[in-house]
């Protein structure tokens, strides 16, 4: 499987996409770190890291809403970048009108001849410590046909607290699915090509 970031810069802050490995202390072979089919299911998930540190604040009211950035002059992104890499959506586009949604766009392109489907989801793996006040909104898409840029969609249910990410923490996985589930997935460096760009699919 190719991966790519659509943008030259990109790689400053964005990390190589990594196999979801957890680690087991036991070499018990009835531990549930040797279980054939948990081993099987890791190796089949990649984790895509945050990359920074954000703390966002939500003031929810009738005419609209207040975004704080706690972390203000100590935040790693100017106020102006951060506005215009993390957005969110009108008020009459979400699910649910007391749960904003918000989306942080990332660099992330898959690329596949064949067909083949990937699946965003939360990092269900890794204990994050502070847990998310809302769910991940999760998609899933044929890449051969769509190579877009992946984003991280948010539903922010409990709004009285704070979005934290930290960096190098999970942000979320993806998970391929091809006509052979036993086929081993390997996730390569590909190359961003005028062929690739004409598609339409890998905007800059």
């Amino acid at each position: 499987m190719g991966w790519l970031l659509n943008t030259e810069n990109a790689s400053v802050i964005w990390d190589a996409p990594k196999p979801v490995r957890i680690e087991s202390q036991s070499a018990d072979p009835r531990s549930v770190g040797q279980c054939p089919s948990v081993l099987d299911f890791d190796r089949h998930n990649f984790a895509i890291n945050c990359p920074i540190d954000v703390h966002l604040r939500l003031n929810l009211t009738a005419g609209g809403m207040d975004i704080t950035n706690v972390l203000a002059d100590k935040s790693p992104i100017r106020a102006d970048m951060l506005q215009r890499w993390i957005v969110f959506q009108p008020r009459h586009e979400w699910r649910h009108p007391q749960r904003p949604v918000l989306q942080m766009l990332t660099s992330y392109v898959f690329v596949w001849d064949d067909p083949v489907y990937i699946s965003q989801y939360p990092p269900m793996q890794h204990y994050l410590g502070d847990a998310r006040p809302g769910i991940q909104i999760n998609g899933r898409f044929p890449i051969d046909v769509w190579p877009r840029a992946l984003q991280w969609a948010f539903e922010w249910h409990d709004t009285t607290k704070d979005l934290i990410l930290r960096r190098g923490e999970p942000l979320f996985y993806v998970r391929f699915e091809w006509p052979d589930p036993s086929a081993p997935v390997r996730v390569i460096p590909a190359k961003k090509t005028p062929e690739l760009d004409s598609y339409g699919g890998c905007p800059t």
